[in-house]
């Protein structure tokens, strides 16, 4: 894992000027079935997505071959957050790269709303900053989307207390609901108990000491605070569609309130993955796209047998 780090920053000292760089995924983080070579997966947040991909094409044109460079430059800063986002393979020091380059306003408001939820589902998962230009905004908001996911998992739970271990997997699970990837098989059945037994120490840190935890598991067990003291504080997405058709009062029943949510994920979960499927189809190309789903297909065929 040291020499991903290592060689990735040889790369990212070859981009243009970025906001942050955050690198996720298992090649960067260890999960229990982390065997083979894996694609190292870097979100690039930048001023303007446009601007920067033709100052990389200038500088770097060999990391865009085989890449749909005329969709990558086609970015509209008005378009919803999952059309905004570029990605791209490209070959490095004799390593494969998935760069995700993104306006770093669309990351801002979604990790703060969840208007999207690719973005905030993706960072509640392992995931580290590379490269901080933010003035400590990014770090900020991701702590506040932990905080938000601990918030869910709990109004979500029937029984209290449960294991930190489960707490972790829930909290995985939340981007998994609904994805396209999962609803058609092409993705590990095992893929979030991987997640969790790998990269448990980055789980430990950013949920299991958090303040936040022990404080809601302490008054939830005592019956002291209801779900709406909690939805209160929510991001503004799930917020205002948790009382579009429910009222406070019916919020504070455990059961509608987990249904409600779940609908929610479910429903940007799946409309994200296929917006992005296509986006990266337009930018990845036939290839790379056909070769990534029969390697996604085969191993969960594998581990469902």
């Amino acid at each position: 894992m040291q020499d991903n780090y290592k060689k990735t920053m040889n790369l990212i000292n070859e981009l243009p000027e970025t906001n942050s760089i955050c690198s996720y995924g298992s090649g960067f983080f260890s999960q229990d079935d982390n065997v083979e070579k894996k694609d190292l997966d870097l979100i690039i947040s930048v001023e303007n997505p446009n601007q920067w991909h033709q100052e990389n094409y200038e500088k770097n044109p060999h990391m865009y071959e085989g890449a749909g460079i005329k969709a990558l430059l086609d970015y509209d800063k008005d378009a919803s957050f999952p059309n905004g986002l570029g990605a791209f393979f490209t070959n490095f020091e004799g390593t494969n790269y998935k760069l995700v380059v993104v306006d770093k306003r669309l990351l801002y408001d979604d990790l703060k709303t969840w208007k999207h939820y690719s973005i905030p589902g993706r960072f509640q998962k392992p995931m580290q900053i590379l490269i901080d230009n933010t003035n400590g905004t990014l770090p900020k908001l991701m702590n506040e989307n932990y905080d938000n996911a601990i918030k869910i998992t709990m109004l979500m739970r029937d029984k209290l207390p449960f294991s930190k271990r489960t707490l972790y997997e829930d909290i995985t699970s939340l981007s998994y609901k609904g994805d396209l990837r999962v609803l058609t098989h092409f993705e590990n059945p095992d893929k979030i108990k991987n997640i969790v037994r790998g990269s448990y120490d980055f789980f430990e840190k950013n949920y299991g000491n958090s303040d936040l935890y022990d404080y809601l598991g302490d008054y939830i067990m005592r019956n002291e605070i209801d779900n709406t003291e909690i939805i209160d504080t929510l991001p503004k997405a799930l917020k205002a569609y948790l009382l579009e058709d429910a009222s406070y009062k019916m919020l504070r029943n455990n059961k509608y309130t987990t249904i409600k949510i779940n609908s929610f994920l479910i429903k940007r979960n799946l409309q994200d993955s296929i917006s992005m499927a296509l986006r990266c189809h337009e930018t990845v190309g036939n290839e790379k796209t056909l070769s990534t789903i029969v390697d996604k297909g085969t191993k969960g065929f594998v581990k469902r047998k």
